[in-house]
């Protein structure tokens, strides 16, 4: 191979330099920025809701009837379902890694149609949703108001305006927006009047059936009726109501010129379709005292790959544009964002970067004492690491903690080869004073070609392993792989080509070395001297050196096995959960007294610099919607705000666990946030126990407790937690079968009566703001 070419031609060896590095360069503003690579498997959400019905009547009735149509869905891991007692549903879709939610969402969809005529017709008329969920949570913004707002306006304004604009950006897979319900028009019975009246569920059901109506006629005059009329127009009847005095107004008996309306027995108005969850934010002003709102809360959830410092910077700016159209005194907060830590990740790693790239340049100074030959051995640096960027580009990874650690790891690699072409020459040099530097570097590169192929070789084959490494660790540990292997191979394409020309232009003869630098030269001397005595003892006195051999080897392993092992560590990332469960039942209200208490004490920590609080909501048991429950979402201050001990994020967590709340039978728990998101909720191990033969929840409960006991007697387990709760108390109403019959009691209206009273039943639609909405 004729590399002289690149001596004799030094322009195009630096082209060759400018092109990788462009290439990197246009790659850098591409690269999608992450903490982690995306390991998480894609997910698919099938959310539904049985009014009234208890965990165990929704998972026989609606979930098994769900699951047994998505068995067999393709590329499909596992498939984990969650009912509570307010009779929520919540399957969740696990998919191997890599698989296309695009096209695995319509498969759902139409397996999920199969199901929906096994369903109760409540559950269909309220709907079956299923939606592609990520574990990605990217930020959680906070909407409240001063003056005070009606928080169901909130709500249904964020989703018809604010969420259909974040909607529209590329980088955001999905929006949720609760903690208050939309719109709906209340109808709240009351059983007594009804009884005084003698109307029944059934009467009022229908009368609204009846008259709420989009009632379409047709057109007056059409061919072939029209017979020379001028104008052919539409008749429309009676549109669809809109106003709640419409419903409340509605006539259901008219006779002896007695009316009775829906009003004279009932309480109609404009609410909110759900009363289960109540959200507030808490946050420190200006002055640094902790305000207290009632909030509307809006999850912003990223699109797989997607680049999260520049989508959180694309949604800022999506909320100031939209906020200059918010009503007079709406306003929002960011309370939960996670591109924070991100972002310090990735410049305490760039940090680290520049830091690693002078002490290379620096040591390397120190042994060759000749600035422009270090210089030559600095310049292959950034052709190497930048053009790595390129490589990565190409792939399909992105720039993450662990690909911006491999490039640390690689500064001190990639000089290698420059190195021992700029080392050779200087020896050369030395030795042939009378040959021209075109034939030493001509001469050194027919010495060190092949030992810089092989370099170049053993590097690589050194990282195959890793990169053919199956399961999630090869789906981790592959990107900081490749990084290194081809940032060796562009060190060395660079340095056979680069390196060479830009030696035959800067280098000089008889650079005499910096005199200051002589001490280094007599200290390294005696070093060395010093290892040649002691590498001769250990030469001769062979029993001396095996013996230290095996206790070094005696003492690693003595090492690794009392260093903590993981697969990643759990770091303070600044932001805190935690989740307070009452005894079961326990009412929405006495939850959120609690919830207050703990408020209190958390807004008296000076570390922490937000709290926002979901009650009715468990973050750990799917989100599923429980009065007995509450989740916290805690933001602190930053970093450099945070010095002492008393402010990290393992104290704040040990004394929230720690905390006693005045009320019995509550339970705190707080944990870290997982440092992968979407394989843990609390950053620990995740398992299902499934029962595959009885069937029977409380037996299962049962074998769960145990297990708990057992895992609780490992030193290494710190807590277990299972959602697993068959004992919430409940009322259980079971009619006289001969009596009912007697008096000619229909079971379906004594059930749809009960349902309507302690529950809520859809009727039909009215238009509300141009959306329509539950009556």
């Amino acid at each position: 191979m004729r590399l002289n070419i690149f001596i004799r031609r030094p322009i195009l060896a630096t082209v060759i330099s400018l092109i990788i590095v462009l290439c990197g360069v246009v790659a850098v503003f591409n690269l999608p920025v992450s903490q982690f690579p995306d390991v998480s498997p894609p997910s698919i959400s099938i959310n539904a809701a049985y009014p009234g019905a208890n965990a165990e009547t929704a998972a026989k009735v609606v979930a098994a009837q769900i699951e047994n149509q998505m068995n067999g869905v393709s590329n499909l891991m596992y498939m984990a379902t969650s009912t509570s007692s307010a009779g929520t549903i919540s399957i969740t879709l696990t998919y191997n890694v890599g698989t296309n939610l695009n096209y695995a969402i319509n498969e759902v969809l139409n397996r999920l149609q199969a199901a929906m005529p096994l369903l109760p017709s409540v559950v269909q008329r309220m709907g079956v949703t299923a939606r592609k969920s990520s574990p990605d949570m990217l930020l959680i913004a906070s909407f409240y108001s001063d003056p005070y707002i009606d928080p169901v306006f909130v709500s249904n304004y964020l989703q018809r305006t604010v969420e259909n604009d974040l909607l529209l950006l590329s980088s955001v897979g999905m929006v949720n927006v609760f903690g208050t319900g939309s719109y709906a028009i209340r109808v709240w019975l009351d059983p007594n009047k009804m009884q005084r009246l003698g109307i029944s569920v059934t009467d009022a059901q229908n009368a609204i059936n009846d008259q709420n109506e989009e009632y379409i006629v047709g057109r007056a005059n059409a061919s072939p009726n029209g017979k020379g009329d001028v104008l052919t127009l539409n008749v429309s009847g009676q549109p669809m109501f809109s106003r709640a005095d419409q419903v409340a107004n509605i006539i259901l008996r008219n006779k002896n010129n007695q009316t009775v309306r829906m009003k004279d027995f009932a309480r109609v108005e404009l609410g909110s379709s759900s009363y289960t969850t109540i959200a507030q934010v808490n946050f420190r002003d200006e002055k640094g005292q902790f305000k207290h709102y009632p909030s509307t809360i809006m999850q912003v959830f990223l699109q797989p790959g997607a680049n999260q410092l520049e989508a959180k910077t694309e949604i800022m700016n999506k909320l100031a544009e939209a906020s200059k159209r918010f009503p007079t005194g709406l306003h929002y907060r960011l309370t939960v964002d996670n591109s924070r830590f991100v972002k310090a990740s990735v410049i305490n790693v760039v940090d680290t970067l520049k830091v690693a790239f002078i002490l290379v340049g620096f040591i390397i100074f120190l042994f060759l004492q000749n600035w422009r030959a270090s210089l030559i051995a600095m310049c292959s640096i950034p052709v190497a690491i930048i053009g790595t960027m390129a490589c990565l580009y190409m792939l399909g990874f992105s720039l993450n903690t662990l690909s911006l650690f491999a490039l640390i790891l690689a500064i001190g690699i990639v000089v290698d080869d420059s190195i021992v072409i700029v080392e050779n020459i200087e020896r050369l040099r030395e030795e042939h004073p009378e040959m021209k530097l075109v034939e030493i570097i001509e001469l050194t590169l027919h010495e060190v070609f092949g030992a810089i192929i092989a370099i170049m070789l053993v590097l690589s084959v050194v990282f195959i392993p890793v990169m053919v490494m199956g399961g999630l660790p090869g789906i981790m540990y592959r990107q900081f792989a490749v990084t290194i292997a081809c940032a060796v191979i562009l060190s060395g394409i660079g340095a056979l080509t680069f390196t060479p020309a830009i030696s035959f232009l800067i280098l000089k003869k008889n650079v005499q070395k910096p005199k200051f630098l002589a001490w280094f030269d007599h200290f390294f001397d005696w070093l060395t001297e010093r290892y040649v005595r002691i590498a001769t003892i250990l030469i001769v006195r062979k029993k001396l050196t095996i013996a230290i051999w095996i206790a070094v080897v005696i003492s690693t392993l003595g090492m690794f096995k009392m260093v903590p092992m993981g697969f990643v560590p759990i770091e303070d990332q600044g932001l805190l959960f935690a989740t307070v469960n009452l005894p079961s039942a326990s009412g929405l209200a006495q939850t959120k007294v609690v919830v207050d208490q703990m408020t209190e004490k958390l807004t008296k920590n000076s570390a922490i610099d937000s709290v926002l609080t979901v009650t009715g909501f468990d973050f750990l048991d799917f989100g599923n919607q429980k009065t007995y429950a509450a989740s916290f979402f805690i933001a602190l201050k930053d970093w450099d705000l945070r010095k002492t001990p008393d402010s990290s994020a393992d104290y704040i967590i040990k004394q929230l666990n720690m905390s006693a709340i005045n009320a019995p039978g509550v339970i705190v728990r707080a944990f870290n946030q997982p440092p992968m998101r979407g394989l843990s909720t609390t950053g620990g191990v995740e398992f299902y126990v499934e029962d595959r033969v009885v069937g029977d929840p409380r037996k299962l409960q049962v074998i769960c407790e145990q297990l708990m006991k057992r895992l609780k007697t490992h030193k290494e387990v710190g807590s277990v937690i299972q959602t697993l709760d068959t004992n919430v108390a409940e009322i259980s109403i079971l009619p006289n079968l001969e009596r009912a019959t007697y008096y000619g009691v229909n079971f379906n209206d004594l059930y749809n009566s009960i349902q309507t009273i302690y529950s809520n039943n859809n009727v039909n639609y009215a238009y509300i703001m141009q959306d329509l909405v539950w009556v």
